[in-house]
């Protein structure tokens, strides 16, 4: 039983290791893409903007 723990565990922890590293990957790159966006200030980026905004605000 325990080898099957290990088998199950270490995977499945590795991958949630891995979705968090993503995830802060995917958020430092809609950050920097705001900040360009938000320099810009057309209407067009505006509303771009705030869909990032949006989706800041879900938790990846």
């Amino acid at each position: 039983m325990a080898g099957f723990w290990r088998i199950w565990v270490m995977p499945k922890s590795v991958l949630d290791t891995m979705q968090g590293m993503e995830s802060r990957r995917l958020n430092d790159r809609l950050v920097k893409l705001r900040r360009t966006m938000t320099q810009l200030g057309s209407r067009a980026t505006t509303e771009v903007v705030e869909r990032i905004d949006d989706t800041l605000r879900i938790p990846l």
